[in-house]
């Protein structure tokens, strides 16, 4: 008798087990994600995302997360005959996302501080610059309605002109060089909470979407 109560105990436990497990996938979140490789800018393109099946269940939240790494090179041209100091010199292409919710922007940089440049007119380049940044914006109540859907979701994703600027200016120095940058857009909401079928098919309906230039 003992022994039952052992086993049945056990039984128990394992039940319990397999409860919390399934309430945890219920409770998990689905991510999709897309991206472009470096390109040069400006960037204009249209990302898809799965739309969430109201049947399933309610949303509660989406985060829209906007990743851009940018790379570049900075030209610096010294007209005076004397070596000067580049006190900074930077990259940058500004981003946004856009979904039927809203905008998120972000802008990463890359660039040097405080380089000594050779005089005389010949072009120094500083190259292999990057520099990674992100942003997100979460979608709560109300704002949520514009992903409920049986199709897709379109997030535009477009940039403005790489621009490089340095300091000091109006002097001897002279700046210019190229920018390219990458970006990676994250849509992530909460799984349905219904069934555990439903919860799986949806997990496997979510999946990267589909980048149109």
């Amino acid at each position: 008798m003992k022994l039952n109560r052992t086993l049945l105990s056990a039984a128990f436990a394992a039940i319990a087990l397999v409860s919390t497990n399934l309430a945890e996938v219920r409770a998990a979140s689905i991510t999709q994600v897309d991206q472009i490789g470096q390109t040069a800018t400006p960037i204009s393109a249209l990302f898809n995302f799965n739309g969430f099946d109201s049947s399933l269940g309610t949303l509660t939240s989406v985060v829209l997360t906007v990743e851009e790494t940018v790379n570049g090179v900075v030209s610096v041209i010294n007209i005076s005959p004397n070596p000067e100091m580049v006190t900074s010199a930077f990259v940058t292409a500004p981003v946004t996302a856009t979904s039927p919710a809203g905008s998120t922007s972000v802008t990463a940089t890359a660039g040097i501080t405080n380089q000594v440049v050779p005089g005389g007119g010949a072009q120094t380049n500083f190259a292999n610059l990057a520099g990674t940044l992100s942003n997100s914006t979460t979608y709560t109540g109300a704002f949520v309605n514009p992903f409920y859907s049986n199709s897709t979701i379109p997030v535009s994703v477009t940039s403005g002109a790489g621009v490089v600027t340095g300091t000091p200016t109006g002097g001897n120095l002279f700046f210019g060089g190229t920018v390219t940058a990458a970006v990676k857009v994250a849509l992530n909401r909460p799984a349905a909470r219904g069934s555990a079928s439903a919860s799986s098919s949806l997990l496997a309906s979510a999946g990267a979407a589909s980048v149109v230039n």
